[in-house]
């Protein structure tokens, strides 16, 4: 059980240390800063592992047949293209089996790395708040990690307001998994002003419709109106009471909570912000308790689909206790010493909340799948 708190004592290490920057001297002297050796270390630790839960050792085995290009397309095997296309490219190389899945690790991980990197004001905080998605996908579902992590970069399209490209980044994240598409809204959602009242009252709404159970009926409906057939059929399949991982979430989950007061703080301190960014950054963090809800009767829908919306959390409660930061320094305090600390008590209770939840992800896995060094096995 204990490998897997290797990355949760990291990553507290690094948090407490803060944005202090790495010196390497050699040939030539290197400057990393510590956020991206937090990084560089999830990446590592989920790359050489040799045992898993969820599709790991489906992603091993399924990826044998794809010998040749036209396999990538025209196979059995029924995964997403971007799987096929990789493992086309691991077998061509004649690469040990695991790097198919270190391989979409790296792309997972890569892309939290630019948008942290892009928009976060406390990156080593938002790798801390990453850890928990990390050990709920990478570790899984590695084809779901690599679609979050590409719909990030999507991020500057949506800002910019250029549905093309947007629609370009969210197509290659569908050809790692079906579930990306939900990140269509994103693109909408800065078209949307949501307030505390607002929102309250969609959520209303929203548990209206999930406590009956609801949702199934209006998803297939649109599948079906839609004439996406094969998304109707997944939809109808995943759905199935019978299948064994189709069971409801727990009423009193934490993580309805925790990220229904990182709306509830979005709103109190990003609300008078002009800018796009924060109006996004409040009505993901109001999408993602929503999308909870509405799939609470499908614990996998729920916190799948979430987590495209849930993603942006590792910029929004970086950028909230900055914000409340300044808004005590501009109100006319006598010195900074003040902000100062409702800067560290608000960053030291992130850290811990964070922490807490990131060691019972550690202790849930660990207590189900030991942690094994992956063996050279070729295809």
């Amino acid at each position: 059980m204990w490998p897997y708190f290797i990355p949760v004592m990291v990553c507290c290490f690094f948090c407490l240390i803060g944005t202090k920057r790495i010196v390497i001297n050699g040939y030539k002297k290197f400057i990393i800063n510590t956020w991206a050796v937090m990084l560089i270390i999830l990446v590592i630790f989920s790359g050489i592992r040799g045992n898993g839960s969820g599709d790991y050792f489906t992603y091993l085995d399924r990826g044998r047949e794809i010998q040749s290009f036209r396999d990538i397309s025209s196979n059995n095997i029924h995964m997403d293209t971007g799987y096929c296309f990789l493992s086309w490219f691991i077998n061509m190389l004649h690469l040990p089996a695991q790097a198919v899945i270190a391989g979409m690790n790296i792309i997972s991980i890569s892309c939290i790395g630019i948008f942290v990197k892009r928009y976060s004001r406390v990156p080593v905080l938002s790798v801390l708040i990453f850890l928990p998605f990390f050990f709920q996908f990478d570790m899984h579902a590695a084809r779901t990690a690599s679609a979050i992590g590409i719909l990030t970069l999507a991020t500057p399209y949506v800002l910019e307001r250029k549905f093309l490209k947007f629609l370009c980044v969210l197509v290659l994240a569908y050809l790692f998994h079906a579930e990306a598409l939900i990140g269509i809204v994103l693109y909408f959602l800065p078209m949307i002003k949501i307030d505390l009242k607002t929102g309250m009252l969609f959520l209303f709404v929203d548990i209206l419709i999930a406590v009956p159970n609801l949702t199934d009926r209006i998803c297939l409906l649109i599948l079906e109106k839609l004439r996406l057939q094969s998304l109707y059929q997944r939809f109808l399949g995943y759905t199935n009471e019978g299948r064994y991982f189709s069971y409801a979430t727990k009423l009193f989950d934490p993580r309805f909570f925790l990220f229904l007061a990182i709306f509830f703080i979005a709103c109190i301190y990003l609300k008078d912000e002009r800018g796009i960014l924060n109006r996004l950054l409040i009505n993901t963090s109001f999408a993602t308790i929503f999308l909870m809800i509405l799939f609470s009767n499908h614990a996998f829908m729920c916190f799948r689909f979430s987590s495209f919306m849930g993603i942006y959390s590792l910029i929004t409660i970086p950028m909230v206790i900055t914000r409340h930061r300044e808004c005590a320094t501009n109100i006319g305090e006598q010195s900074g010493n003040s902000s100062l600390f409702v800067y560290t008590a608000e960053y030291a209770f992130s850290v811990a909340v964070f922490l807490l939840l990131s060691i019972a992800y550690a202790y849930e896995l660990g207590s189900t799948v030991p942690y094994k060094v992956f063996e050279l096995m070729y295809w």
